[in-house]
């Protein structure tokens, strides 16, 4: 037999001994729940979503400590769900899935972010960006041009004390 020969029929007996129907089924099934965890999740995160704009958008437009309390709460609900789902996303075996674009998503889905941080530090992070807008949204403008063009007011000047000692 000739070189070609040999390599042929190596690889031929590689192939049949590699291919396990059972294993083949195993990974379609595992795709399938994937993609039906996917589709719960990411209806579950754009409810999530949808609640964090709404609380956003409530403290943006009426700075109250009502809407503080009720921003900082979503995003605290938000970050416990996120790391929650995070645990059961790395459960799954996605890296073997043959479907690119659910491999795409597990991918996403397997990098925690933010919500990876302690609680009292992502409350930090949190009340960092909050005091960033509230400052921000609140200081009164002057002319442009003028370098003393921005005055805060009494209680401001206490805001950013407070958000430099977080």
């Amino acid at each position: 037999m000739t070189r070609t020969g040999w390599f042929l029929l190596l690889t031929l007996v590689t192939m049949t001994s590699t291919f396990d129907p059972e294993q083949e089924d195993l990974v379609s099934d595992e795709e399938q729940r994937a993609r039906n965890y996917l589709a719960y999740i990411d209806k579950e995160f754009s409810r999530r979503a949808t609640d964090s704009v709404n609380a956003s958008w409530a403290y943006a437009s009426n700075i109250t400590d009502e809407n503080l309390a009720k921003k900082l709460e979503v995003s605290a609900d938000n970050a416990r769900y996120q790391k929650q789902q995070w645990t059961e996303t790395i459960k799954f075996r996605w890296q073997s899935f043959r479907d690119d674009d659910l491999r795409r998503q597990f991918k996403k889905y397997s990098v925690l972010g933010t919500a990876a941080l302690s609680e009292k530090k992502h409350e930090k992070v949190r009340w960092m960006m909050i005091m960033i807008i509230t400052v921000t949204v609140t200081s009164p403008f002057g002319e442009i041009g003028k370098r003393d063009a921005i005055h805060l007011q009494q209680g401001q000047d206490l805001r950013l004390q407070d958000a430099q000692q977080v």
